[in-house]
C-alpha cells in the first residue's frame, strides 16, 4: 500500500497537524500583541504629524503671502509698471523668478496688459476697475489646471492710493516642493486632488499602490490605515489639505514606515520555530509507536479477514476483537456476510424468474404487434379486397371496351385512358394495403448488397431518366448482410421512388451510399436527393399509413419502409432541409435478434 494514504500515515498527519496548530496559534497571538502595540505607537506619530502639516501649510501661505506683499511694494516694479513699460517689467520679473523657488511671478496691469515671467509677448487682459474693492484685496488660493496644482497668491500693486495693478505668485506643489515638505515633516509626503496623486516623496511602487487606495477610497471617513508596499508595512494618514478654487479638496497622506515592526516580528518567528521543530520531531516518534503497536496490528488482521469474505467465502466470520470501535467493526464485518449471503441466494431466484419474464414479454409484444395491426388497419384492407377489388376490375374492362369503340384523337378515347389509368391507380393502393397488414413469412438468409440494390436500380432507371434524375450508387456491392433479401428490395425501391416523385421537373440526383459500421454492429444504408425537403412539421408523421404531402400519393411507401426495417431489428433515421434535400439512413445489424 502507497504510504501517502495509509492509516499510518493519517494518523501521525493527524497529530502533527494538532500540535503545529497549537503552535501556531500561539505564535500567532504573541506577533499580534506585538503588532497592535507597534500600530498604535506609529498611529500616534502620524497624528502627531498630522498636525505639524496644518501649521506648516498655514506658514507656507503666510511666507508666500509676505513675499507677494515685497515684491508688489517693490520701487522698481512700481515704477515700471506706473510708465508702462512691459518688456523691461517682463525682464525684472524673470530675473526674481529665477533666484527663488517662486514657480512664475505674473502682473496684471490695471490698463488691460498681462506681462508674465515665463511668456516673451506681452498678453492682453480685462481693464481692472479702480473703483471696485475687490482689487485692493490680497488673495491666498489653490488653483487646480492641467499642468499641475499650485499654491497662488495675488496682491494689489498701489502707488500714492492709485491702482496700477495685480501682483500673482505661483508656487507649483509638485515631487520637489512635497520633498522638502517631507524633509521638514520627518515623515513621507503624498498630495492627491480628485482621482489622481499629482504629488509624493515617496518610491514609485508605494504611489502607485497609495494611488490606486486613494480612488476607491477617497469617499470613506478613514483617515488612519495602513499600506503594505513589498514587505514594508505603512502607516498611513489622510486631511484635506485645502480646498482648490474649483472645490475640490486637495488631500495630503503622511505615511510612517513600520520596517521597525516588522523586525521585531521576524525574529520572535525564528525563535518560534526552533520550538516548533524539535515539538515536531517529538510527536513523530510518538504517533509512528502508537500507531504500529495500537492501531494496525489489529486492523491488519481486520483486513485479512475481510479479503477472505471478497473472495466468495461467505461462510468465514471474523470474530469479536475487543469491546472498542475497532470490535464493533469486526462485528459488522460478520453480519455483513451473514447478509450477503441471502441476497446471493434472492438475487439468483430473481435472475431466473425475470428471464422467464422476459421470454413471456417478448411473446405478448409479437402477439400485440399483430393484433395491433389487424385491428386498425386488417379490418380495412380485408374490406378494400372484398367490396372495391373486384369492381374494379369490371370498371377496367369497360374502360378498355370503351377505349377500343373511339378512334386515336376522339376526346371519348382520352376520357377511357383516364379511366384505366385511375383503375389501375386504386388496385396499386389496393396491393400495397395488403402487403402492409398482411402478416408475410419472412425469409432472412446471408446475402450481399449488390443482389439487393442492383436489380432496384434496373427497374427505377426508365423512371429516373424520364424525370431527369441522375442515380448515383457509393458502396461496395459485396457487403455482406443477413436480411430477407426480398422484403429489403422493397424498402429500397419505396424509397428511390419516392426520391424521384419528389423531384422538381428540372430534375435532381439521388445517391445511395453504404458501408460496414463494425462499431455499431451493422450496416449503415443511406439514401440522399437534392429535391425540395420535407417540412419540418411534417417529419414526425411521415412514417404513418396514408399521410402523404403528394397530391397522388398513397401514404404508404414509408410505413411499409419503416414496417421491413424494424422486421429487420434495425433503425431509420430521416433528416431533411426544406430547400436542400432529404436524408433517409438505415441500419441493419449484423444478425437478426430472436
Amino acid at each position: 500500500m502507497n504510504f501517502y494514504v495509509s492509516l499510518r500515515f493519517k494518523v501521525i498527519l493527524l497529530l502533527l497537524l494538532l500540535l503545529g496548530g497549537l503552535s501556531l496559534t500561539s505564535n500567532e497571538n504573541s506577533i499580534k500583541l506585538i503588532r497592535e502595540k507597534m500600530r498604535e505607537m506609529f498611529q500616534q506619530r502620524v497624528l502627531a504629524v498630522k498636525d505639524s502639516v496644518k501649521t506648516y501649510w498655514e506658514s507656507e501661505k503666510n511666507a508666500l503671502l509676505n513675499l507677494a506683499m515685497l515684491y508688489s511694494e517693490n520701487e522698481r516694479i512700481v515704477l515700471l509698471c506706473s510708465e508702462g513699460l512691459e518688456h523691461l517689467l517682463q525682464q525684472e520679473l524673470s530675473h526674481l523668478t529665477a533666484r527663488t523657488m517662486i514657480y512664475d511671478i505674473s502682473v496684471v496691469l490695471a490698463r488691460g496688459k498681462r506681462v508674465d515671467s515665463f511668456a516673451k509677448n506681452i498678453q492682453e487682459s480685462p481693464v481692472l476697475s479702480r473703483e471696485d474693492t475687490n482689487n485692493y484685496l490680497s488673495r491666498v488660493a489653490l488653483i487646480c489646471e492641467s499642468d499641475g496644482v499650485f499654491l497662488t497668491v495675488s496682491v494689489p500693486i498701489i502707488k500714492y492710493g492709485e491702482l496700477l495693478g495685480r501682483l500673482l505668485l505661483r508656487q507649483k506643489l509638485n515631487d520637489a516642493y512635497v520633498t522638502k515638505m517631507a524633509g521638514y515633516l520627518q515623515a513621507d509626503i503624498s498630495l492627491a486632488v480628485k482621482e489622481n496623486i499629482f504629488a509624493s516623496s515617496m518610491r514609485n511602487e508605494i504611489t502607485e499602490e497609495l494611488a490606486q487606495h486613494h480612488y476607491v477610497s477617497q469617499n470613506t471617513k478613514d483617515t488612519i490605515w495602513s499600506l503594505l508596499s513589498g514587505k514594508i508595512a505603512y502607516s498611513l494618514g489622510r486631511e484635506v489639505l485645502e480646498t482648490t478654487s474649483e472645490g475640490n479638496s486637495v488631500y495630503i497622506y503622511t505615511a510612517v514606515s513600520e520596517e521597525k515592526m516588522q523586525s521585531l516580528i521576524t525574529e520572535a518567528n525564528a525563535g518560534h520555530f526552533y520550538v516548533s521543530f524539535w515539538t515536531f520531531i517529538a510527536a513523530l516518534i510518538i504517533a509512528v509507536i502508537f500507531t504500529e503497536r495500537v492501531l494496525l496490528a489489529r486492523i491488519k488482521n481486520l483486513q485479512k479477514s475481510a479479503g477472505i469474505i471478497a473472495g466468495g467465502d461467505l461462510d468465514s466470520r471474523i470474530g469479536s476483537l475487543h469491546n472498542d470501535e475497532l470490535g464493533s467493526l469486526a462485528d459488522s464485518f460478520d453480519k455483513m456476510a451473514d447478509s450477503l449471503r441471502e441476497h446471493r441466494e434472492k438475487v439468483k431466484e430473481y435472475i431466473a424468474s425475470i428471464e422467464n419474464m422476459a421470454t413471456q414479454r417478448k411473446i405478448t409484444e409479437m402477439q400485440l404487434y399483430h393484433a395491433d395491426k389487424l385491428s386498425s388497419v386488417g379490418k380495412l384492407a380485408a374490406g378494400v379486397a372484398h367490396e372495391i377489388k373486384n369492381p374494379l376490375a369490371s370498371i377496367k374492362t369497360l374502360g378498355q371496351l370503351i377505349k377500343e369503340e373511339f378512334p386515336e384523337g376522339d376526346s371519348r378515347r382520352e376520357y377511357a385512358e383516364v379511366i384505366v389509368s385511375e383503375v389501375d391507380r386504386l388496385n396499386s393502393v389496393v396491393v400495397q394495403l395488403l402487403k402492409f397488414a398482411r402478416p408475410e413469412e419472412s425469409c432472412f438468409r446471408d446475402t450481399v448488397l449488390g443482389e439487393i440494390i442492383a436489380p432496384v436500380f434496373a427497374l427505377v432507371n426508365h423512371e429516373a431518366e424520364r424525370n431527369k434524375v441522375e442515380l448515383k450508387r457509393c458502396y461496395d456491392e459485396k457487403i455482406s448482410l443477413f436480411a430477407d433479401a426480398e422484403k429489403l428490395k422493397q424498402a429500397m425501391l419505396n424509397l428511390i421512388i419516392n426520391a424521384v416523385q419528389a423531384m422538381p421537373e428540372t430534375g435532381g440526383k439521388i445517391e445511395v451510399q453504404a458501408y460496414d459500421d463494425s462499431e455499431k454492429g451493422g450496416i449503415i444504408i443511406n439514401v440522399k436527393d437534392d429535391a425540395g425537403g420535407i417540412p419540418a412539421e411534417a417529419l414526425d408523421r411521415i412514417f404513418e399509413p396514408f399521410f402523404t404531402t403528394r397530391q397522388r400519393g398513397t401514404g404508404l411507401g414509408l410505413a411499409i419502409v419503416k414496417k421491413i426495417i424494424d422486421l429487420h431489428n434495425g433503425t431509420v433515421e430521416v433528416q431533411s432541409e426544406v430547400g436542400v434535400g432529404t436524408s433517409v439512413r438505415l441500419f441493419l445489424p449484423y444478425k437478426k435478434r430472436e
